[in-house]
């Protein structure tokens, strides 16, 4: 969210050395990331294309020939780009960059705030939790929450309980650890939510089992958080 120049003083139309991208900027970037790089539908490939994804069996560096599975992870790879743009966005050093650059926008001005952008990334990750489940009939074969988003909520998951685990002010502003607990505290609920008996059983088990699991999981993590 900010622009390094380096100007030197007396340069014809020298820059500060620190510029806040515009606010509107910044939001349509993310926005751009939000719906592609984490939504499966930019993730769909031909199953003959992937069955054709075989080991190169060329002897040299680089080659995969003694690689002990032999056919593409496709859900790896996937995985790989989404949690590399997710860590970009939510790692302790981005979050402390957006949290200063609150105050070096003037009072009257809109800025990006630590809130606005956990809460967009969450909402972006976790967006089948805000939709009603219809009466459709889930399966494992075709589930309420694709594999490919489920990976990528259990990676979100892992980056929030980095956060939240670690001592405040220590890997990220004390405010920003508040900030991740309220946020992991609110997904709890809506989790708990969907698993309410009845919507529940119109979900597959993939679903169920994966919800069940990150609930689990949010739970203990919030009672077992860094406290001094």
């Amino acid at each position: 969210g900010q622009y390094i120049n380096r100007h030197h003083k007396g340069d014809p139309d020298a820059k500060p050395p620190i510029e806040i991208v515009p606010v509107e900027k910044q939001r349509e970037a993310l926005e751009f990331v939000l719906s592609t790089v984490f939504s499966d539908e930019d993730f769909q490939f031909d199953p003959e294309l992937l069955n054709k994804l075989a080991a190169g069996r060329w002897g040299h560096w680089g080659s995969d020939a003694f690689d002990s599975d032999l056919t593409y992870p496709v859900h790896d790879r996937i995985l790989a780009v989404q949690r590399r743009a997710l860590f970009r966005l939510i790692n302790p050093f981005t979050l402390d960059r957006v949290f200063d650059a609150e105050v070096k926008v003037p009072a009257g001005e809109d800025a990006i705030t630590v809130p606005e952008l956990i809460e967009s990334i969450t909402g972006a990750v976790w967006f089948e939790l805000d939709g009603k489940i219809s009466g459709k009939d889930y399966t494992a074969r075709k589930p309420f929450i694709s594999s490919i988003r489920r990976n990528l909520q259990r990676a979100h998951l892992d980056m929030l309980f980095n956060i939240l685990m670690s001592r405040p002010g220590g890997l990220a502003s004390a405010d920003i650890n508040a900030v991740v607990a309220m946020n992991l505290e609110e997904l709890s609920g809506k989790i708990k939510r969907t698993l309410e008996k009845k919507k529940a059983e119109k979900l597959d088990d993939f679903t169920r089992a994966h919800l069940m699991s990150v609930s689990s999981r949010i739970d203990r993590a919030l009672k077992a958080k860094y406290q001094l």
